[in-house]
């Protein structure tokens, strides 16, 4: 029997990743970027493996603001802070 995706709301998925609101990966799923189902007009669910694919073609150089905390460009494991 196959089970369902657990699917999450775009601003849990927000908080997961730590950005303030969902309008950024709103306006990801509307430009394709991150798959997701609507359910209504503004509504939309995507899974915790959908978001990981998005943020995984996320680049620190090419997304100078949105990026989730932690993502800025000098947590590339660079510098270890010693």
């Amino acid at each position: 029997m196959e089970t369902e995706a657990p699917f999450i709301t775009l601003e849990e998925a927000a908080r997961r990743v730590g950005y303030r609101t969902a309008s950024n990966l709103r306006t990801a799923v509307r430009a394709g970027r991150l798959r997701a189902l609507a359910l209504g007009p503004r509504a939309y669910v995507t899974t915790q493996e959908w978001l990981d694919a998005y943020l995984a073609t996320l680049r620190p150089g090419n997304y100078k603001r949105g990026l989730p905390k932690g993502q800025d460009a000098g947590s590339e494991g660079g510098e270890d802070g010693s």
